[in-house]
C-alpha cells in the first residue's frame, strides 16, 4: 500500500481526497523508503519527502508547476528523483516538458461525486457560473463575461468569490459563500465557464460535468466548449442558447474518466 501525501498547498482537497482513498496509508513516523502518491509539489518538505520515498508517483498542480519555473533549486532536487509524474492537461504537460519533467495526462478530481443530472432550471434562460479570486478578476476572466453579457441577454450569469457591481441586469455576484451553498446553488445552473489560460483540471468543470452541464474552458478537453477567445466565448453561450437536456456523453465519459483510480 502506498503512503499518501497532499500538500499543505492544497489542504482544502485533503478531505476530499481521504475519502476518494479511504485505504490509503497516509503519513506517519517510521514509513519512510516505502512508495508514496503526492498530490501537490510545492514546498521544501513537499520535495524532501520525494527523495525519501522511492518508486514514487506526483500529481501535479498548476500552482506547484509555476512555483518550479521560479525556484531553480527545488526543481534540480526533483529532476534528480527518477519518479512517475501526472499532471491534468497538455498546458501542463508542456510547462513541465520545458522543465525537463516527463509527465503523463490524467486528469483528477480530488474527491468523490457520484455522476447524477442535475439540470431542473426551466425559465427560458441559460444559467452560466464561475469562480473569481479578488484581484484576479482578468485572470479568471470576470472581464469578459462583463463584455459579452450585453450580447446574450438569454444567459443569466452568476460569479462567486468576489464581490462587484454590474451594469448588466444578466449579471450577479455573490461575493464569498460557503462550499454547502456554491454547490446547492450551481447544481441548479446549465454551464460552468472556467476561463483560466493557465490552470490544473478544475473542480468547477469536473463536478459540472459530473451534473450532466455544460463548460467552457479556456483549455481544451474531451466533451467541453473550447473557447481560447472572448469571440468564441460568445458563440459558445449563444450556441447553449438551444439546449434543453443535460450533456449525457460528458456526464457519462467524465464519470469514467474521473472514478479511476491512481493505484
Amino acid at each position: 500500500m502506498k503512503t499518501f501525501y497532499c500538500s499543505s498547498s492544497i489542504a482544502n482537497f485533503k478531505q476530499g481526497l481521504q475519502r476518494k482513498y479511504p485505504h490509503a496509508q497516509w503519513p506517519r513516523l517510521g514509513n519512510y523508503g516505502t512508495p508514496a502518491v503526492f498530490f501537490g509539489m510545492y514546498h521544501i518538505m513537499d520535495v524532501l519527502r520525494l527523495v525519501w520515498h522511492k518508486n514514487s508517483i506526483v500529481v501535479w498542480c498548476g500552482s506547484d508547476i509555476v512555483n518550479m519555473q521560479k525556484n531553480s533549486f527545488l526543481l534540480g532536487i526533483v529532476l534528480g528523483c527518477n519518479e512517475r509524474h501526472i499532471c491534468e492537461n497538455e498546458i501542463e504537460r508542456k510547462a513541465l516538458e520545458k522543465l525537463g519533467i516527463h509527465a503523463e495526462i490524467k486528469p483528477q478530481l480530488f474527491d468523490v461525486v457520484q455522476a447524477t443530472t442535475a439540470f431542473p432550471l426551466n425559465d427560458g434562460k441559460v444559467h452560466a457560473y464561475l469562480c473569481a479570486h479578488e484581484g484576479r478578476e482578468l485572470e479568471y476572466g470576470v472581464w469578459e463575461i462583463e463584455d459579452v453579457a450585453a450580447q446574450v441577454p438569454h444567459v443569466e450569469f452568476h460569479i462567486y468569490g468576489i464581490q462587484g457591481k454590474s451594469k448588466h441586469q444578466n449579471v450577479r455576484y455573490y461575493g464569498k459563500v460557503s462550499q454547502k451553498q456554491f454547490l446547492d446553488d450551481t447544481k441548479n445552473y446549465h454551464v460552468a465557464i472556467r476561463l483560466n489560460a493557465f490552470d490544473g483540471f478544475s473542480e468547477i468543470l469536473a463536478r459540472s460535468a459530473l451534473f450532466g452541464q455544460y463548460q467552457i474552458s479556456r483549455i481544451l478537453y474531451p466533451h467541453m466548449y473550447f473557447a481560447p477567445t472572448k469571440e468564441i466565448v460568445k458563440s459558445c453561450l449563444q450556441e447553449l442558447s438551444n439546449v434543453r437536456e443535460p450533456n449525457y456523453a460528458g456526464r457519462n465519459y467524465w464519470s469514467e474518466e474521473l472514478n479511476k483510480s491512481l493505484i
